[in-house]
């Protein structure tokens, strides 16, 4: 049976000479399934349109989100920042041994293996739990749009823009500091295009879902 809710408002925007596909897809950005907006439509008719003013939202029980979703939410956080960590510093342990810094020392080598086994090591556990939990948030996320609000999600992100800029900043300001000193190298241009693109990727990512989100009023 069609949610009463759902046949107002789609009555109410025909009145007002709005598509159909539009109605559909302000329903759809609100929460509605696909198939309760179908319902909808077909209910109507050519009953006479009459009612409330806003696109309506699900009922107050589906916006609740389970105790998982926060969860996962957490361990895909935590999961993308052990992993880009690893992946930095892996990449930065190749660049000191196949073009090392004019302050490489031999007596730090069984430290730099030592620190690079263990990046290895973090990055194969990391990786496929990173990329398992972001297909799983983003395919519940699609089923069930309101998980955008849920304050996990918001809190993480919102710290993970805080600290790539940050970083970024501090990568951009030493980079100058050092080339006014004189003592930028290649070695160091490396170091400095690892840091960038890791941070960088991840910024430009979560800034496109703050955007996506501000779309989407659900």
């Amino acid at each position: 049976m069609a949610n009463s809710s759902i046949i107002d408002y789609v009555k109410k925007s025909l009145s007002e000479n709005k598509t159909e596909a539009d109605i559909r897809e302000n329903l759809i950005h609100a929460g509605w399934d696909e198939k309760s907006v179908n319902e909808g439509f077909n209910s109507i008719g050519n009953s006479v349109p009459t009612p409330p003013s806003d696109v309506p939202h699900p009922p107050k029980a589906a916006a609740y989100s389970s105790a998982w979703d926060a969860f996962e939410h957490i361990l895909l956080f935590l999961s993308l920042y052990t992993m880009a960590t690893s992946f930095g510093i892996i990449l930065g342990q190749f660049v000191d041994k196949w073009l090392p810094g004019i302050n490489e020392y031999g007596a730090l080598s069984a430290l730099t293996d030592y620190l690079l086994q263990g990046a290895i090591a973090s990055l194969i556990v990391t990786l496929p739990l990173f990329i398992f939990f972001h297909l799983d948030v983003n395919k519940r996320t699609l089923k069930n749009p309101q998980l955008r609000n849920l304050k996990v999600r918001r809190v993480f992100i919102y710290i993970t823009l805080f600290y790539t800029f940050i970083d970024m900043v501090y990568t951009l300001i030493t980079t100058i500091f050092t080339y006014l000193k004189g003592n930028g190298g290649a070695n160091f241009i490396l170091h400095t295009l690892i840091a960038l693109l890791i941070t960088g990727t991840i910024f430009a990512y979560y800034l496109h879902q703050v955007k996506e989100d501000r779309k989407i009023h659900v």
